[in-house]
């Protein structure tokens, strides 16, 4: 994927575009009961930005998304602090798909913007 991939966070009408490079230990595990998770760890910068984004949409909806495509559309629980992101839930195709944007594995169509 090209270094300029971006993932961008959308709720409350507030928007965080993240590099997807910047991203760290990007995870996809089940838990217990089965249902899928994605894991990862955002940058300093981007945490604290995160942070306060999660701080004003909790019991929101953060659309994440990549090229103009959704890739997940949860529902922020409680404020995201330190950067530590986990997104539960989802088909196991959607969180498969989420997955392989976060860790770089998707490219964008020929001339769609990330």
């Amino acid at each position: 994927m090209a270094a300029s991939a971006e993932i961008v966070f959308e709720g409350g009408g507030e928007t965080l575009v993240v590099q997807v490079e910047t991203l760290d230990q990007v995870e996809l595990r089940r838990r217990g009961d089965g249902v899928p998770e994605v894991l990862f760890r955002l940058d300093k910068t981007d945490a604290s930005q995160f942070e306060l984004m999660t701080t004003r949409i909790e019991g929101k909806t953060l659309t994440v998304s990549m090229c103009g495509v959704v890739l997940a559309s949860p529902t922020v629980m409680w404020p995201i602090v330190g950067g530590d992101v986990m997104i539960t839930g989802g088909t196991d195709a959607g969180s498969e798909a989420l997955f392989e944007a976060l860790e770089g594995d998707l490219p964008c169509p020929e001339g769609a913007s990330s």
